[in-house]
């Protein structure tokens, strides 16, 4: 009898940690300044987010690069060209994490992984939220590292190094 109830609990058990998958789809805004001026834009974001039980184990996104958003044709044009994104050759933004920490048992993490933009890849660590349904993170990095803004563009007193990623979508 305690070996079948040990089989049982062993069951439970692993039941409770099994991983599953969820897709996520949403959007990154993306935020910068030219001559002081912030400037907006945004990308769909797309990815997989794996839970082992109730914690994230593991983050997967992408982004298009030609699906840029903004307030005209001429600044997408632009963005997307090759003094930028250069999206005909880098059509693919990704991130995949590396640590996952819980923060508090509210859906807080702290995140580590490396993000990867015109096959440059660099280490990030972020705080995100994911709840039940929704997840958001806000994510800072220096866009010379990645060769964003070339030529004239490379002058940070023109377009601030600093940009501001704000990711927010669903998933299922």
């Amino acid at each position: 009898m305690n070996k079948v109830r040990s089989m049982m609990v062993l069951s439970l058990m692993s039941l409770t940690t099994m991983s599953y998958g969820a897709v996520f789809k949403g959007n990154v805004t993306v935020t910068l300044e030219q001559m002081g001026v912030p400037m907006n834009a945004s990308l769909p974001l797309q990815g997989d987010i794996v839970y082992e039980g109730d914690n994230v184990k593991n983050i997967i996104m992408k982004v298009s690069t030609s699906g840029l958003k903004t307030s005209s044709g001429e600044a997408r044009d632009a963005a997307i060209g090759s003094l930028w994104l250069s999206s005909s050759q880098y059509p693919i933004s990704s991130f995949k994490s590396t640590e996952i920490k819980p923060i508090t048992s509210m859906g807080d993490y702290s995140i580590k992984g490396l993000l990867t933009i015109k096959n440059k890849t660099k280490p990030i660590e972020f705080k995100a939220h994911i709840a039940k349904k929704e997840a958001s993170a806000i994510v800072t990095l220096n866009r010379l590292d990645y060769d964003l803004g070339i030529d004239m563009w490379k002058d940070v007193k023109v377009v601030s190094n600093k940009v501001q990623l704000n990711m927010k979508g669903q998933y299922e």
